[in-house]
């Protein structure tokens, strides 16, 4: 901020202030609206009311601290006659529910998985009543679980039931997406969880967004061009609420969760600039990986043809 100026209280006719006033309305100019207050107007949001965070914090590119947020900082925002709706954010983080992957490097989808189940059924348990009006499908056959063991056995079942060669670590979309169903819903064809692939960033960004606002569950993300698994558990956007299933808004940032403990991303608000181009770390890129030859019987469609140079997500369809 610059040196404070003395304060002078200058001569103003009324004259002026009317012309001054006239000239700024006639541009469609109004004061700016209190941050928190656009969150929330009642002539746009739908009955009920919105889980909200705070505002983000600064973001930090790189391996950064853990975000100390959890749901329970999480207020509602009072409807004002004055606000006109602007920006939304919802984050279904749960600092309960999180887990390192470590010890073992290559569990970072199944780590994923089991952190994307216990959101899922914290955020339906505990949310404010009003807090969601979707037709969300919570899990039905998960309990919260942060055990190793548990980590340990959801990769086992990824790694038969995925198209992946088992002759790499770890496991692809088509396993991580299939552990998710069989977890949470009984029946690796429940078909709540879907793998999908888009041809930019922007679409698999908007894609993101809409399914977390609709469903209120967390989206998976391939990151490192398809080599590391990470979780997206919130938004903020500007425009029309996503809620109501509207594609008329922009995607301001993301909130972002990664399962290895070097990384260090706990709930994470990423821009959406720093997302599409940051560091390695973070930055969110095309699939590259060659690893998946077979046909999922699922989808019928083989791994490496769906996702090769494309953006690939596990998202919420129900």
């Amino acid at each position: 901020m610059g040196r404070p100026r003395p304060h002078v209280r200058p001569a103003i006719s009324v004259a002026f202030v009317v012309t001054v006033a006239a000239c700024l309305g006639a541009v469609g100019w109004s004061p700016p609206p209190d941050v928190r207050e656009s969150l929330l107007a009642p002539s746009a949001a739908p009955s009920g009311a919105l889980f909200l965070h705070a505002p983000a914090p600064p973001e930090v590119e790189g391996t950064t601290a853990a975000s100390s947020r959890t749901q329970a900082s999480l207020q509602l925002s009072a409807p004002s006659p004055k606000a006109t709706p602007s920006t939304w954010t919802i984050d279904l983080y749960d600092a309960r529910a999180v887990r390192w992957q470590d010890p073992d490097l290559t569990a970072c989808t199944a780590a994923s998985a089991q952190m994307m189940l216990n959101m899922a059924v914290y955020w339906k348990d505990e949310a404010p009543a009003g807090a969601s009006e979707s037709e969300a499908m919570p899990p039905v056959d998960w309990s919260p679980d942060v055990s190793y063991a548990r980590q340990e056995a959801i990769l086992a079942y990824q790694r038969r039931t995925g198209t992946m060669l088992l002759s790499w670590p770890g496991a692809d979309a088509h396993g991580w997406r299939n552990a998710l169903n069989y977890y949470g819903w009984g029946s690796i064809r429940a078909g709540v969880y879907s793998d999908e692939s888009f041809e930019s960033f922007d679409a698999a960004v908007r894609s993101t967004v809409s399914a977390i606002a609709l469903y209120r569950k967390p989206v998976g993300i391939l990151g490192w061009a398809g080599d590391h698994a990470q979780i997206v558990t919130g938004y903020r956007v500007t425009g029309d609420d996503p809620r109501t299933g509207t594609t008329a808004f922009s995607v301001v940032g993301v909130y972002l969760t990664d399962p290895l403990h070097s990384d260090g991303f706990r709930d994470q608000y990423v821009s959406l600039a720093t997302w599409k181009s940051g560091a390695r770390t973070i930055r969110f890129t095309p699939y590259l990986m060659t690893n998946s030859p077979y046909v999922d019987p699922i989808d019928g469609k083989q791994g490496n043809a769906e996702w090769d140079g494309r953006w690939v997500t596990i998202a919420p369809v129900v």
